[in-house]
C-alpha cells in the first residue's frame, strides 16, 4: 500500500502487544580504547566486561497484553492465550551485539536475532530480526551518572516469518491477517548492570510487536516527533527524551510511545514522578492554545511493563472532527496538566518542532570496503504526512561522533551528493543519496580504515521551543585497501591481523589462540567454517564484523593454499 494512504502500518496500530523482561549484552569491552589497539599497550585497559562474547539475548520476556484489530484488548491469558508466553531468541548459537567502530560505540547493533512469540497454549510464530542498530541514547536515570544510567532502544521489522496453523490465539490470527510478511517491532532497553557477577550485563527490556508495510521505514514510524524542549542554561538538561507519535485518522486515535522518552528514579527503576508531575497529551495550535487529548497514565499500576509506554490518546472514546482538524495545523505536546498552552519562553516537557516536521534515514550504520557503494534512504514528513518537492542537505560532519581521536579524514574516502541531494523528495516524502568509499589511507594506524559521520537537514526546518535532533547524520565506517605480495604466509600477513583480535577478545582463548600458529592451524577448519558464513549468521567470524573483504578473503586463500608459516621475524 502506498505509504500515502490511511493504512499506514507499525506498531504504532492494531493489532499489537507489548513484552516485558530481561535482556542480556555481553560485549568485549578491551576494544572500546583506542590505545589498546597498539600492540605496545601494556598493561590493557578492560573496561567492565573484558571477557564478553558479544551475546545478545533475551531472559525471562513474557507477553503482557494483547490489542485486537477492532482496538478491544486483553490482559491475560484466560481472555487471549497469547498473554503470558514467552518471546525468546532461538539463535543458535547466540545473536551478537556489535559496536560500528571504537570511534563510534552510539550506534550498536543487533546481528543474528531470530525469535519464537507464543507458546503451545496459543500457537507460536518464528521470525528473523532484521540488523539494526540502536537510537535515542541518553541519561535516563538522571539522579545517577556513569553508563548504567542510559536508556536506549531498538525498532526495527521482523522477517522470514513462520506461522503457527489455526492458532488458538485471537490476537495471533488478527496479526496474520494484517500482517502475514513482515512485523514491526520496537523494545527500550535501560537498567544495564555493570557490576561483576551472575548479573553482569543484565538489564531492563519493555517492547511492542505489531503489523509492517513493505514500503515503510523499518527502523522508525513514519508519522509525528515530539521533542524535548531547548534548555535555558548552558548545562540544563531535559528530563525528556523524543518520542515517536502517529494520528490513526480510521481509528480516530493518537498514539504515543513514550517508552524512552521518561526519566527513571533509578537505573531499571520506577518512572521518576518528581521530575515529570502530571502531564497530559495536547494539540497547540498556531497562537500556543492547547486542546488536551487526555492525561499521561504512568503512575498506574504496572502501566510500563503491561504498556511498554505506548498509549493511545484520547481513553475510551475517539477524537472529535475537531480534535482531528486541530492535528492537521497544530503541533502535539506533552504539557504539564492544566497548563492551558504553550508562550514564547515555554519549556514544555515535549513538544514538535514549528513546522511539525520529522526528517530521518532508516538505515544509518554501513561498513564499505575501497569500491563498495550503498544507498541511504531518507523520509521526510510533515504533520505526520509525506512532504514532496523538497530539498534535502548533506554535510560531512565528524564532530557528531564520540571520536577520541581525528575521524572523518581524508574526505575523498567517503564522496556523496553536496551541498544538497540532487533529487528533492517523492510523493512519499522520500529521496535517496550513495555513498561512494575509496581507501582511506589508514589514517589511524592500528585501526583498520575510517570512520564518517554524514549528517542530513531540510533546510525549511523551523525549530521553535524544540531540541534539534542529534541522531540526523548517517555513520560508515570505511575499510583501507589491502594488499600484498603473495604467498600469504602466516608470518607475513595473516599474524599481524589475527593476533590483534587475540589481544582485544580474550574470551576466545577458550576455543583457539588465534595470536598462535599452531593453534590457528589446529583449528583451521572450524576457523574456515566461520568465516565463511553470512554476516548476518550469529556464528560469523569474526564476530565484531570489523574484517575487511580483502583481509578475510586474504586469510580464507592462505588456508585454502595449505596455511604455510613463512618466516618468522628476526
Amino acid at each position: 500500500m502506498d505509504i500515502r494512504g490511511n493504512m499506514t502500518m507499525s506498531y504504532l496500530g492494531v493489532p499489537r502487544l507489548h513484552f516485558a523482561g530481561t535482556f542480556l549484552a555481553r560485549p568485549s569491552t578491551i576494544n572500546n580504547d583506542i590505545a589498546n589497539y597498539d600492540p605496545t599497550t601494556s598493561p590493557l585497559d578492560p573496561g567492565w566486561n573484558p571477557d564478553g562474547d558479544a551475546r545478545w539475548d533475551l531472559l525471562g520476556c513474557q507477553v503482557t497484553a494483547a490489542y485486537y484489530a477492532d482496538g478491544t484488548s486483553a490482559a491475560s491469558a484466560s481472555a487471549d492465550p497469547i498473554v503470558g508466553t514467552p518471546l525468546i531468541s532461538i539463535s543458535s548459537p547466540p545473536a551478537k551485539i556489535v559496536d560500528l567502530d571504537p570511534d563510534q560505540q552510539l550506534v550498536s547493533e543487533i546481528w543474528g536475532l531470530r525469535v519464537r512469540l507464543g507458546g503451545p497454549a496459543s500457537g507460536s510464530l518464528d521470525a528473523r530480526y532484521r540488523v539494526a542498530a540502536f537510537c535515542d541514547l541518553w541519561p535516563r536515570a538522571q539522579q545517577s551518572t556513569g553508563d548504567q544510567p542510559l536508556g536506549a532502544s531498538y525498532q526495527s521489522a521482523l522477517e522470514d516469518i513462520e506461522w503457527p496453523q489455526a492458532p488458538a490465539s485471537r490476537f495471533l490470527a488478527d496479526l496474520h491477517r494484517a500482517s502475514p510478511d513482515l512485523l514491526s517491532i520496537k523494545f527500550n532497553l535501560d537498567g544495564i548492570n555493570l557490576d561483576q557477577g551472575p548479573t553482569l550485563g543484565h538489564g531492563r527490556v519493555v517492547g511492542t510487536v505489531g503489523p509492517a508495510s513493505a514500503d515503510e521505514p523499518k527502523h522508525f514510524v513514519l508519522g509525528r516527533l515530539l521533542r524535548p524542549s531547548r534548555q535555558q542554561g548552558k548545562n540544563q538538561r531535559s528530563a525528556f527524551t523524543f518520542a515517536q507519535a502517529r494520528v490513526c485518522t480510521d481509528r480516530k486515535k493518537v498514539i504515543v510511545d513514550l517508552g524512552n522518552s521518561l526519566p527513571t528514579t533509578t537505573p531499571g527503576g520506577p518512572i521518576d514522578a518528581s521530575l515529570i508531575g502530571e502531564v497530559e497529551l495536547a494539540v497547540v495550535d498556531q497562537g500556543g492554545r492547547a486542546t488536551t487529548l487526555g492525561p499521561v497514565q504512568y503512575q498506574a499500576d504496572d502501566w510500563y511493563t503491561s504498556t511498554a509506554g505506548v498509549q493511545e490518546f484520547p481513553d475510551g472514546r475517539t477524537l472529535s472532527d475537531a480534535q482531528l482538524a486541530a492535528l492537521e495545523g497544530g503541533r502535539l505536546a506533552l504539557l504539564p496538566a492544566g497548563s492551558g498552552g504553550v508562550g514564547p519562553a515555554s519549556r514544555p516537557p515535549l513538544i514538535e518542532n514549528a513546522s511539525s516536521s520529522v526528517l530521518r534515514a532508516d538505515r544509518y550504520v554501513y561498513r564499505l570496503n575501497p569500491g563498495d557503494e550503498a544507498t541511504v534512504e531518507l523520509y521526510l514528513t510533515k504533520a505526520g504526512k509525506p512532504l514532496a518537492g523538497e530539498t534535502i542537505a548533506l554535510a560531512y560532519a565528524p564532530q557528531r561522533l564520540p571520536a577520541e581521536e581525528t575521524v572523518g579524514t581524508p574526505e575523498s574516502a567517503l564522496a556523496f551528493p553536496t551541498p544538497t541531494i540532487p533529487e528533492k523528495t517523492d510523493g512519499n516524502g522520500r529521496v535517496r543519496f550513495t555513498l561512494k568509499a575509496a581507501d582511506p589511507g589508514n589514517p589511524r594506524q592500528f585501526i583498520d580504515g575510517q570512520v564518517y559521520g554524514v549528517a542530513y537537514s531540510w533546510p525549511q526546518e523551523q525549530p521553535g521551543q524544540a531540541q534539534a535532533d542529534p541522531s540526523l547524520f548517517v555513520s560508515a565506517l570505511v575499510w583501507d585497501a589491502f594488499t600484498f605480495t603473495p604467498p600469504a604466509t602466516w608470518w607475513g600477513t595473516v599474524q599481524p591481523i589475527l593476533s590483534q583480535y587475540a589481544r582485544l577478545y580474550p574470551f576466545m582463548m577458550q576455543f583457539v589462540d588465534l595470536g598462535d600458529y599452531g593453534s590457528v592451524v589446529a583449528n583451521r577448519s572450524r576457523i574456515e567454517q566461520v568465516m565463511k558464513l553470512d554476516p548476518e549468521h550469529p556464528g560469523y567470524m569474526p564476530v565484531t564484523r570489523d574484517l575487511s573483504r580483502a583481509k578475510r578473503d586474504m586469510i580464507l586463500g592462505w588456508f585454502a593454499a595449505g596455511a604455510p608459516e613463512g618466516t618468522p621475524p628476526s
